[in-house]
């Protein structure tokens, strides 16, 4: 046995002294392990962190330590990998729930102890407990984005050119409304939430469908509602087509409301549909047979007088090729409407023509065909308008006029030989003619 001087032998002691107090001191949990990873000691903020005794902790393997709850795959990793093949590992984050104090999130730092040779390893093993930072953190930086989501929705509310009201799901009370939905109804902010949902601010005759489609809104069944009056202040009425989205502001659902002011849209609508009706008048009370073509030749519409003249109802044929209407025609003429047709398609003029055409009775019909070509409102084609005039009639005159004017002309010719026969009779008689030459 080596003998140490009393001098030396105190030195040590003391050291060891110094050692134990700064780690009892240490305000971080912190482990001293030995080569085999078991515990030499620990600082007593490590005891009263993880709720542990000194007894069962030291000289225990760490992964033992509080019924193996320090058996933590990352930190196996960090210690049996890492550690042997560097000096260090510094701020590696690892998240585990403990039975006895819940989850928690720590930084570990750990370092070999430099020592000679022949001496066992020291490891130091540091843990911050970063838990109640981190939350605050996240909470902060939800605090942020939420304060941020808000601004955006702000700036979106405010900004946005389409009105936007907050309604209340029970009673449709107008919680909040932009500034876009007061300009276009010419009231101020206050004016519309004193005015509410059901009050005021639709027409009364109106009042129990809004109110009907409100609450539909409000229990998800639509998203949309369209054509909804709303009145000015000035007692004229705007349409708004309303598209809902259900959302719950500060613990209230509520239901937000987005209005496109579609007044004049509707108006263009209807005059449209006063025209369509105007054209749909003009279109079945028309004496000539009006049949409408797509580009591939498929029939879009026809008229009553087609409907006549074909014996089918206009619902039979509509979507068929054209070609359904072929025992209307005789074969020569069903040919040459088909040639023209294929001209058409191809850019070609092509006048007015006649065609022979076989009425529903069997009757002999002519008809003189034009062509009107369809487009959209770009000029691209749409098909066209096929306009068989009847002639049949005026066909029948001109040729009863052809016979008449040939048995008039023969009648006259017959009229001269007479005069001439009697002026030759009386000229053997030896009297004087009777007609001039």
């Amino acid at each position: 046995m080596v003998e140490i001087p009393d001098k030396e032998y105190q030195a040590l002691q003391d050291a060891r002294e110094i050692a134990e107090s700064t780690l009892k001191a240490v305000r971080e949990p912190l482990l001293v392990l030995d080569g085999d990873l078991k515990v030499v000691s620990a600082s007593r903020s490590f005891y009263e962190t993880f709720k542990v005794q000194e007894k069962d902790t030291e000289k225990r393997f760490i992964y033992d330590l509080g019924n193996k709850q320090w058996d933590i795959p990352k930190l196996r990793h960090l210690l049996e990998s890492i550690l042997p093949k560097n000096e260090s590992f510094n701020d590696y984050e690892v998240e585990h729930d403990f039975p006895a104090i819940g989850k928690r999130i720590m930084l570990l730092n750990a370092r070999r102890i430099p020592r000679p040779p022949d001496k066992p390893r020291v490891i130091l093993l540091a843990i911050e407990d970063i838990t109640e930072s981190k939350q605050f953190t996240g909470r902060k930086r939800a605090e942020e984005e939420l304060k941020e989501s808000e601004q955006k929705y702000r700036a979106l509310f405010e900004g946005s050119p389409d009105g936007i009201i907050v309604a209340d799901v029970e009673n449709g009370q107008y919680i909040d409304v932009n500034p876009a939905i007061c300009r276009k109804l010419g009231y101020s902010e206050k004016e519309i939430k004193d005015l509410s949902q059901f009050r005021g601010i639709h027409p009364k005759e109106d009042n129990e469908k809004v109110k009907e489609l409100f609450f539909r809104q409000a229990k998800g069944e639509i998203d949309i509602a369209e054509d909804i009056p709303f009145v000015k202040k000035d007692g004229t009425t705007r349409y708004f087509d309303v598209n809902s989205v259900l959302m719950v502001v500060d613990g209230v659902k509520r239901v937000v409301g987005l209005l496109r002011d579609v007044t004049e849209r509707r108006q263009v609508e209807k005059e449209i549909e006063g025209s369509e009706a105007r054209y749909r008048l003009l279109f079945d009370s028309s004496v000539d047979v009006l049949v409408q073509i797509d580009p591939s030749g498929t029939i879009v519409d026809l008229n009553k007088s087609a409907e006549r003249l074909s014996g089918y109802k206009r619902e039979e044929v509509v979507g068929r090729k054209i070609s359904a209407l072929a025992r209307m025609f005789t074969a020569p003429s069903l040919a040459l409407m088909v040639a023209n047709f294929a001209k058409r398609k191809l850019g070609m003029q092509v006048g007015p023509y006649e065609v022979e055409a076989i009425g529903s009775a069997g009757q002999r019909l002519l008809f003189e065909i034009s062509a009107v070509r369809l487009t959209d409102s770009s000029g691209e084609q749409i098909g066209e308008l096929g306009i068989l005039h009847d002639i049949t009639g005026r066909k029948r005159a001109e040729e009863e006029t052809a016979k008449l004017n040939k048995f008039m002309t023969g009648r006259e010719d017959r009229v001269i030989e007479l005069k001439q026969e009697i002026n030759r009779l009386l000229k053997e008689l030896g009297r004087e003619p009777k007609y001039r030459a």
